[in-house]
């Protein structure tokens, strides 16, 4: 289907998002994301929230470190993806923690969802040990309802993206430029 990264980039994405989030017991760092600084980042509605491609630049969270070139190609398409998902209108509205705010039906993005339901495993400090993000290839961009893998009191986490073939991403980007570009025109005039 030829995602916006092929499929050796593309495992590295997803291993490096899961090592974020992984329990620490299993070299993960999803304490690091629990503290109140970084985990306020994530919360949808919140004055702290940041994109998720502005939370990559911030936290210097690459595809692979290792493998960055000088011209930041990789990296490059990797903020693409996540700007992507942040333009991408949602139809899921996540919502499972805490029980007591209640789920919101205002019309939201890909990016914002998803960074809410990292926010919401985050908060469940005591319950969710680790957050595992999946990324498939479809027909849309979109996040799934998550699912909980576990018991109540020890689960993992798991939140499915949905991304189309890089020929479509690439003309989406594309578009979403034009429309920013023509929206800052008509303001100076």
């Amino acid at each position: 289907m030829g995602l916006l990264f092929n499929t050796a980039e593309t495992m590295k994405m997803v291993a490096r998002i899961n090592k974020h989030f992984a329990a620490k017991s299993e070299g993960g760092q999803i304490n690091k994301w629990r503290k109140p600084g970084k985990k306020k980042l994530f919360k949808k509605g919140s004055a702290d929230r940041h994109s998720l491609n502005q939370i990559a630049k911030d936290e210097r969270v690459s595809v692979d470190p290792a493998d960055d070139d000088d011209a930041e190609t990789h990296n490059g398409k990797w903020l693409d993806w996540l700007d992507a998902l942040s333009s991408t209108p949602s139809t899921t509205l996540s919502q499972f923690f805490p029980s007591a705010v209640p789920a919101s039906s205002t019309a939201s993005d890909v990016g914002t969802e998803l960074s809410h339901v990292i926010w919401q495993g985050l908060s469940d400090d005591q319950n969710c040990k680790e957050i595992v993000v999946s990324v498939v290839p479809s027909d849309t961009i979109k996040v799934d309802e998550w699912q909980k893998i576990g018991s109540a009191s020890a689960y993992a986490l798991l939140v499915t993206v949905h991304t189309v073939g890089a020929a479509n991403m690439k003309a989406a980007i594309k578009k979403m430029v034009q429309a920013r570009r023509a929206a800052k025109a008509k303001k100076k005039s």
